[in-house]
């Protein structure tokens, strides 16, 4: 299972980053623990969600709800594939 974001959690996300292109992404949090990241096209790294507001145990289960977060922002899955590429192109982990 993995917890998900509230809807005012994403409003705030959604908020921070208005006028950027911007994706999320699954993340490794630590050993076992998988989270979501904010990724900014041509940024380098990624912001990191809280564990406490959104985390799961596994890869999948992350990169799933990624996914979904993404397409219900009408993003593809290539569209968020380049903006996250792009962050890892760009340089180092903000974290």
């Amino acid at each position: 299972m993995f917890q998900r974001l509230t809807t005012l959690a994403k409003a705030l996300v959604a908020e921070q980053f208005d006028g950027k292109a911007w994706a999320y992404a699954a993340v490794c949090i630590e050993a076992g623990t998988f989270g979501l990241g904010i990724c900014v096209r041509d940024e380098p790294g990624y912001y990191p969600v809280p564990s406490w507001i959104c985390c799961g145990a596994t890869l999948n289960a992350a990169q799933n709800y990624a996914d979904e977060l993404n397409r219900d922002r009408e993003f593809t899955l290539d569209q968020a594939a380049a903006v996250v590429s792009s962050s890892m192109r760009a340089g180092r982990i903000r974290a």
